[in-house]
């Protein structure tokens, strides 16, 4: 029998200044992270996001033998399950003298690419409490800084994007946090954070931005493009798909491009049993077979 399927995917990271110089991190900065961690006192990787609680780690595993990031989503005692005793009564939890339940994440750096790749459990830390994670310990706000992490995607789509001179038609979705997490660089992005707010940052936001029949101007086309481009950069959406204008051989040509399917994620076993307690090892041994079949993926584009 099998274990449980988990997600592997896999970012690079980007620096973000307060004069908005963008800066895309190299290939030995999440080895770098993960040194620098490793160095901090244990209070100084506790963080609070949204109200919850997270700790962060280094470990490391010796067969196979990796080293990683671990990043517990720290459960509150009011949503811990119950259990059943040696009797077959149920009994809380806490009657075991349990103390806490954490939810995990796990980051692994891809070594000699820019990428990382993180697995997490159903109810681990979100993309943005990793972000606010490193951003907290890295002292990024002090900086007058900020951090995104970018998913890596199929090359032709980013390029596509890269090359549009504008773009007629967005199809968006964003999740309560995912909403909350865009930085609202462009019109399209404050849009995205005015919906959210509306709702008191407790709604999803499904947004459709069009100019119909008519022909965008210069302009109007560039600012939409960028206010795309401001989303792609995040793993923000749920949904995110564009209609762009692209030179062609004719004049301008309409191509059009869905970001959510193009991003790289791949699935993983952990374990012999979905009845198993997932150990590091376990973990770690999915995830290096993510990692290589992510390098075979590299190598071919």
């Amino acid at each position: 029998m099998a274990g449980k399927e988990r997600l592997v995917s896999f970012f690079s990271g980007v620096e973000t200044d307060e004069n908005e110089v963008v800066k895309q991190y190299g290939t030995d900065w999440w080895a770098n992270l993960l040194e620098h961690v490793e160095g901090l006192p244990d209070e100084a990787r506790r963080t609070t996001y949204r109200r919850r609680r997270y700790v962060g780690s280094v470990q490391q595993t010796r067969s196979p033998s990796m080293k990683f990031l671990y990043l517990g989503k720290v459960r509150p005692g009011a949503d811990w399950p119950d259990i059943v005793d040696a009797h077959g009564d149920s009994a809380p939890l806490a009657s075991t003298g349990v103390s806490g339940l954490i939810e995990p994440l796990y980051l692994v750096p891809v070594s000699g690419t820019p990428y990382m790749a993180v697995m997490r459990t159903s109810g681990g830390p979100t993309w943005e409490a990793l972000t606010d994670w490193i951003m907290d310990v890295g002292k990024y706000v002090q900086a007058g800084k900020s951090l995104h992490l970018q998913p890596y995607a199929r090359k032709d789509q980013l390029e596509r994007l890269a090359q549009a001179v504008g773009a007629t038609k967005i199809h968006l979705k964003f999740d309560p946090e995912g909403a909350a997490a865009v930085t609202g660089r462009t019109q399209l992005g404050r849009s995205v954070q005015e919906a959210a707010q509306a709702g008191a940052g407790a709604v999803s936001v499904e947004m459709i931005v069009s100019f119909g029949r008519t022909t965008p101007d210069e302009a109007g086309a560039e600012e939409l493009v960028q206010g795309v481009q401001e989303i792609v950069g995040t793993n923000a959406f749920t949904k995110a798909e564009a209609t762009i204008l692209r030179q062609g051989s004719h004049g301008l040509e309409k191509d059009w491009i869905n970001f959510a399917l193009d991003k790289v994620v791949l699935t993983e076993a952990v374990g012999d049993s979905e009845d198993e307690t997932p150990t590091p090892e376990a973990v770690m041994s999915a995830m290096s077979e993510a990692i290589r079949r992510f390098r075979d993926r590299l190598s071919q584009e």
